[in-house]
């Protein structure tokens, strides 16, 4: 089977078509981002002068054909050291087409240019069930990016609400090694600094949370993905 090709989407448009196709359906509306910021992230990519910016906001990473989308991959660049996987996502009646293994590929190697020893991403935690069968299972996605060498970060993550009207999601924190020497621990304060970013800096009690389980760690430790999920 050949490699499913991946290309980096730029236009607005392609935005628009990818977010319909396959952002909405694969995930609840609590935990997708606003259109507009993914629109944003095409923009601070852009080039100037004829060269890329050196530090964008993030990349958007998509396999199609024609006007169908078949998988994306958002990555944002949360901090000046850690970038996170925001989201992954293949088509239902792709999956198990190397569409997701060609996206995280490219993530890991655009991790990789940027001196990256991992990128950051988010699941499901082990006992949550998917709203919508299309939503996947939270083991299944616990085993693929397992197979990447990925990690849990063991301290207490929430995401933001994306939305006025949505609550936050606790959520299981995960390493995605972009080398093949896999990962020791990370340093807490850049944990501790991507939350505070992630957070966009407003107190909650959830991110108060979160730092209180970092206090007094010079260091977070990482767990295997099997023993959390099975």
């Amino acid at each position: 089977m050949p490699i499913p090709r991946v290309e980096t989407i730029v236009d607005e448009p392609s935005v628009r078509a990818l977010y319909e196709q396959l952002l909405e359906p694969n995930f609840p509306p609590e935990e997708l981002a606003p259109l507009d910021h993914l629109i944003g992230l095409t923009r601070s990519g852009a080039a100037v002068g004829g060269d890329p910016v050196a530090q964008p906001d993030g990349v958007i990473l998509a396999s199609r054909s024609a006007d169908t989308f078949h998988a994306v991959a958002i990555v944002d660049a949360v901090t000046e050291q850690v970038d996170l996987l925001s989201y992954l996502a293949v088509r239902s009646d792709g999956r198990s087409g190397g569409y997701g293994s060609a996206l995280l590929a490219a993530v890991r190697a655009w991790g990789r240019d940027r001196g990256r020893a991992y990128v950051l991403a988010e699941i499901e935690l082990p006992q949550s069930k998917p709203l919508h069968v299309d939503h996947g299972d939270p083991r299944r996605r616990a085993r693929f990016y397992a197979r990447a060498g990925a990690r849990a970060l063991k301290v207490e993550h929430w995401q933001p609400p994306t939305a006025p009207d949505y609550p936050p999601v606790q959520l299981t924190l995960i390493a995605i090694p972009t080398g093949v020497d896999g990962l020791g621990p990370i340093a807490a304060d850049q944990v501790r600094e991507f939350e505070l970013a992630y957070h966009e800096g407003k107190s909650s009690p959830e991110l108060t949370r979160s730092l209180s389980d970092m206090d007094g760690r010079r260091a977070i430790e990482l767990v295997e993905l099997a023993g959390l999920y099975g």
